[in-house]
């Protein structure tokens, strides 16, 4: 594999960066209960869940 690297033209170090919209994410709670059953899991039970070799 290659891999090429090439530097920006031009680099502003002097500007403040524009402050980024954010957005509240819309399953929160959903999330955060799929999380703690699957940290109950072993690695092995999850990737047989998700059919990972």
């Amino acid at each position: 594999m290659i891999t090429i690297l090439s530097p920006a033209k031009s680099l502003d170090f002097e500007s403040e960066m524009a402050d980024l919209n954010s957005t509240t994410p819309a399953f929160i709670e959903e999330s955060s209960q799929i999380m703690s059953q699957l940290k109950k899991l072993s690695k092995k039970k999850i990737s047989s869940l998700m059919k990972l070799s």
